[in-house]
């Protein structure tokens, strides 16, 4: 089924900040995509169109490459994937599958899953022949002793070491370019994220973009870089810390990435709204008592 014009529409506005420019613009995009799945693909596109419309070359894909930066590593930089996961059946094919084909390792920990988490994930790690461990570590009520768990079992001769949770991915035009930042002289990455929302409700998130998470960093660093913070955990460590580019089209510029995109507001009820909240209480609370 093709996307619908309010689907169209949505995305535009929510990724570039501004409307859709031609209704040829629109009867394209319409007709030639299924889904908004990948966003940068669809966006790509439509600016390619458009810019035949108007007789006006497109814009190259961007250069990672920033300036006066330099490669420290002789040898190829290896990449590890590091995540924890709870009851994540119905998002982790989307997650994994966006990533198996440029990482060299993978680390899930799950909290407590009582569904097939675990085994959707071996299947899809075991099918890409990607090394692999998938741990279990009962949740203590603090995110970073989970999130510093899975990090202490990436093995030692990892480069560098990816963090995503199960609700977000990478376009594929996207994940290449994490290999072209961990090239360079730099310890630790922050990466645009996109919050997408449910098609039917424009107005939720706004302004939220770039929404920098710093999830691309250096694995061995000294002292380590770990995880800090019970609810909401952050990095610490890290000293050499850059932002990848961000998205300038909307003012000629060019994509950027790579971008998290992250679908964790897309099909959230009130009634999952207010379990989340629930529980994040519970845990101040429990930490309130001790």
């Amino acid at each position: 089924m093709a996307l619908s014009y309010d689907e169209v529409r949505w995305t535009y506005r929510v990724l570039l900040n501004r409307a859709v420019e031609s209704e040829e613009t629109l009867r394209y995009m319409a007709q030639a995509y299924d889904s908004v799945a990948d966003i940068g693909t669809m966006i790509i596109a439509a600016e390619e169109f458009q810019s035949r419309l108007r007789k006006i070359h497109p814009h190259p894909e961007p250069d990672l490459q920033p300036v006066n930066l330099e490669r420290r590593e002789l040898a190829s930089p290896t990449l590890a994937l590091c995540a924890i996961v709870r009851d994540e059946s119905n998002r982790i094919r989307n997650m994994l599958s966006s990533v198996v084909s440029v990482i060299d390792y993978a680390v899930i920990v799950d909290t407590g899953s009582e569904d097939d988490t675990r085994e959707i994930c071996r299947d899809i790690l075991c099918a890409a022949s990607k090394p692999h461990q998938i741990a279990q570590i009962p949740f203590s009520g603090d995110f970073s002793v989970a999130r510093n768990g899975a990090l202490d079992l990436v093995p030692s001769d990892i480069s560098w070491i990816l963090i995503l949770d199960a609700d977000e991915s990478f376009s594929p035009h996207d994940a290449g370019k994490l290999r072209a930042l961990i090239q360079l002289d730099v310890d630790a990455w922050d990466l645009p994220r996109y919050n997408w929302n449910n098609p039917e409700r424009t107005s939720i998130l706004p302004g939220t973009y770039p929404d920098f998470q710093r999830r691309l960093f250096r694995n061995n660093y000294t002292p380590p870089i770990r995880y800090k913070g019970y609810i909401h955990e952050y990095l610490a460590g890290a000293r050499h810390v850059l932002q990848a580019p961000t998205n300038t089209l909307r003012h000629g510029g060019r994509l950027g990435g790579p971008h998290i995109q992250h679908h964790g507001f897309e099909r959230i009820t009130k009634e999952d709204f207010d379990r989340k909240a629930a529980f994040y209480a519970s845990l101040e609370r429990a930490r309130n008592e001790v």
